[in-house]
């Protein structure tokens, strides 16, 4: 059984050879984003967003979504276990 031949974005890697690539590097010969050109615009709005608010109020944003998606985690893991006893 013959091997399959490696994945292009590899196959670049290996053909790099010392000359390592960045991820835009690889992106561009596997004719593929990042992700960075694609949401440019968004992050940048986001960053002005952001700008209206002081480092205080961050805090207590980025406190909030850490913790409700705590919570929402916990959530799911209880409905997986699927347990009719457990109580909400």
């Amino acid at each position: 059984m013959a091997t399959p031949a490696p994945a292009p974005c590899f196959a670049y890697v290996l053909e790099a050879g010392e000359d390592l690539l960045t991820a835009g590097d690889l992106a561009a010969r596997a004719h593929v984003t990042t992700g960075e050109a694609v949401y440019a615009c968004h992050y940048k709005r986001l960053t002005a967003l952001f700008a209206d608010y002081s480092a205080e109020e961050l805090a207590v944003l980025t406190d909030w979504f850490t913790r409700a998606t705590e919570l929402a985690h916990a959530y799911l893991e209880k409905l997986n276990r699927n347990d009719p006893q457990e109580e909400c």
